[in-house]
């Protein structure tokens, strides 16, 4: 039997775990309320996190998250 373990983007690892473990991730989203509507930013190493933090103190509404879908 072939196990696969899988973690959110916050699971805290190095580079040479996830290698000798073959690690997979799946991105957290995060999802902030702009004056251009909703704007999805996802976890998955290329986040803008300067833009986010931006537009989280540009908003009164609540910030969501979301954990990864099945899917990812």
């Amino acid at each position: 039997m072939n196990i696969q373990i899988i973690g959110d983007s916050c699971l805290d690892y190095t580079p040479a775990i996830r290698t000798s473990l073959g690690l997979k991730s799946a991105p957290l989203k995060i999802t902030v309320d702009t004056k251009n509507g909703p704007k999805e930013f996802v976890d998955d190493g290329t986040i803008d996190i300067k833009e986010m933090i931006a537009d989280m103190k540009a908003t009164k509404k609540p910030i969501a998250s979301a954990a990864p879908s099945p899917e990812d």
